[in-house]
């Protein structure tokens, strides 16, 4: 290190792309084992204020259905075939099906289960012939996504004995919830770290949306992780920013943090 001091070990700093479109550049650190080795991993993801560590996440997964059937005149609808009601017929069976997942994590709260885009039709006369839609869940660490997805196989399986439907199901960036312990040794050096600083203890969290730890609880090791890092309330806005305080504040605290790790 520039400052002098002798480090036990190796420092990784890791800069990845799209964290915000599949976290696929975590995906492949992960992959090639950058992380394998590592006793812990600090992820710099925005913290408004410095007011908060998370240390477990919710997980998610983007789904697609498109329902393909027969367009036909809205006078004559029994030559065609409805592609929004194969959708209706999903859409039921799936909202009950969620029910299911009713255990509620005491940091994250429940399974959220959401239909947020559908398309379909041409004009109002017309029998549609396609339909689509997306919804979104947001897992908790006590269902794995695979649970999920045997759920959505035998609904799809079922709807396919009718000769109606003709649906197909895709997932696009599913992510495992993160699961994580609030007094873990990585979290109590992270608030003293920062309690050295400032005279601040940042609470220990729960993120109800993704983030890039998703990726990295599938490496092969046995660590803890955690995020922090600067931000402001802006995210997502067309003025996205960070406060150059708080850019500081992040450079003074990942130095002390490094060396309290390495005492």
């Amino acid at each position: 290190m520039e400052a002098g001091t002798t480090f036990h070990g190796t420092i990784k700093l890791i800069g990845t792309v799209g964290e915000e479109t599949g976290e696929y550049g975590a995906a492949q650190v992960m992959k090639a084992g950058v992380v394998d080795d590592a006793d812990a991993v600090l992820i710099a993801e925005p913290s408004t204020g410095f007011h908060e560590i998370t240390y477990t996440a919710k997980g998610v997964i983007d789904y697609q259905v498109t329902a393909q059937g027969k367009a036909a005149h809205s006078a004559r609808p029994h030559l065609g075939n409805n592609a929004i009601d194969q959708l209706f017929r999903f859409y039921n069976r799936i909202t009950t099906a969620m029910q299911q997942f009713n255990q509620v994590d005491p940091v994250l709260g429940g399974v959220v289960h959401n239909v947020t885009v559908i398309n379909g039709g041409e004009q109002v006369n017309t029998i549609p012939a396609t339909a689509m839609l997306k919804g979104n869940i947001r897992t908790i660490p006590a269902y794995p996504n695979q649970a999920f997805y045997d759920v959505f196989d035998q609904i799809m399986h079922e709807l396919a004995q009718d000769p109606q439907n003709h649906l197909t199901l895709t997932y696009s960036f599913p992510e495992e919830a993160v699961p994580g312990e609030a007094d873990s040794q990585l979290m109590q050096l992270a608030q003293q770290a920062y309690d050295d600083l400032f005279g601040f203890t940042p609470a220990a969290v729960g993120s109800l949306g993704a983030n890039e730890a998703a990726e990295y609880i599938q490496a092969q090791g046995d660590f803890d992780i955690i995020c922090f890092g600067p931000g402001s309330d802006t995210s997502h806005a067309v003025d996205e920013y960070v406060p150059i305080a708080d850019y500081q504040k992040a450079i003074a605290f990942y130095h002390h943090f490094i060396e309290l790790f390495n005492r």
